[in-house]
């Protein structure tokens, strides 16, 4: 029996043993996350003059999403994927819908930082970096990457019309945009509508005549315009016919008979909002030979045209309104601009010269010009 027992005994040749377990993971295809950081920037280009701004110089007058060929939109981003952060495209997009390409930016990656003081790389601290409602304070290159987006608006043929701006991380698998997408405005055309002419009837010698004329900017995407007048001399309808006492730029007689009618017989008056040319400032930088000169009535005398077109100068010279009484530094001009929709009456007095007679009308280009310059 001893033996019987013995042989149905099991053999244990060692302490343990082991089983393979079969079986997979799958990994969430996390969406990137888009984090804008710090404020954008709107940059001056070559082609436009501009008051207070050159080329590469930040446009801070530009009030309205809008540009125009050459000007620069650049903001930072950071990217979090928890995937694949190395194979990211970060494109800056433009589409008449948000989230549409009709044209896109690859934006170029940039050093993130967590400290200050360098203009050449993102502050982590400032990108407001969230995951629902957990808050992400250090920035981790593992799964974070900065980037800095750039577009330059290119010339009326190839971009025109409102767009929506987005920028865009693609991670192969799946899409992720920033929330603060915006309209732009590229390329607007820039429009005024004059209603009303100068007629002046039989205008006796030495007395005053007064016409108006009333403009309204209808630019496209809401562009605001600063406003500027220049003018010329009116020429005789018959030069043999036609002889006034000519005036110097504050419209005192010099003794000369001309066979022209003298801008210094013209003087306008205007208002836009709280300010009138009765507050004129009577800046003047020297554009012309004309010196800017208020009357007691709040009349302003016309600078004269000296070249074909709108001229960098005239911005401290020529303004329809020049902001005064406590309206003071470079904000001041802000009482010469005409928003969009908005109307401008201006009064414009004539005292005709005694003696004059003939007839005299305004040159073929015009006599008298309003200028708009966008902002």
């Amino acid at each position: 029996m001893a033996l019987l027992v013995l042989s149905i005994m099991p053999v244990v040749f060692a302490a343990g043993i082991g089983q393979g377990i079969g079986g997979g993971v799958g990994v969430e295809e996390f969406e990137p996350i888009v984090w804008q950081c710090d404020n954008r920037i709107l940059t001056d280009e070559e082609i436009q003059p501009w008051r207070f701004s050159g080329e590469e110089q930040w446009l801070y007058e530009r009030a309205g999403n809008y540009m125009f060929e050459g000007e620069k939109y650049q903001i930072d981003v950071v990217v979090f994927d928890k995937n694949k952060i190395q194979d990211v495209v970060v494109d800056l997009i433009l589409g008449e819908e948000p989230g549409e390409m009709d044209y896109n930016v690859n934006c170029v990656p940039i050093e993130v930082s967590d400290g200050e003081g360098c203009h050449n790389r993102i502050y982590f601290s400032r990108c407001n970096a969230r995951i629902g409602e957990e808050e992400i304070d250090e920035f981790d290159s593992t799964t974070m990457e900065g980037y800095r987006c750039t577009v330059t608006a290119l010339d009326s043929e190839h971009m025109t019309g409102q767009y929506w701006l987005t920028v865009q991380a693609d991670d192969g698998d799946a899409i992720g945009i920033y929330d603060e997408i915006s309209p732009l405005f590229l390329n607007p055309i820039i429009e005024l509508d004059v209603d009303g002419s100068l007629d002046f009837e039989d205008v006796r010698p030495g007395t005053s005549s007064y016409s108006q004329v009333v403009v309204e900017n209808i630019a496209e995407g809401g562009v605001a315009l600063d406003m500027f007048i220049t003018g010329k001399d009116w020429p005789a309808a018959d030069p043999d016919m036609g002889r006034c006492q000519n005036l110097d730029g504050d419209g005192v007689p010099t003794g000369e008979l001309v066979n022209y009618l003298p801008l210094g017989a013209f003087r306008y008056y205007s208002e836009n909002g709280a300010h009138s040319t009765r507050l004129d400032s009577q800046n003047d930088d020297g554009y012309s030979s004309v010196i800017r000169d208020k009357d007691n009535e709040g009349y302003i005398n016309i600078n004269k045209q000296l070249n074909a077109g709108f001229e960098e100068a005239m911005f401290d010279d020529a303004e329809v309104i020049q902001a005064g009484g406590d309206v003071v530094g470079g904000e001041g001009y802000r009482a010469n601009v005409l928003y969009p929709g908005s109307l401008m009456a201006l009064t414009f007095r004539l005292n005709l010269p005694e003696p004059c007679y003939g007839e005299f009308e305004s040159a073929l280009d015009g006599s008298i010009f309003i200028w708009a310059e966008a902002i």
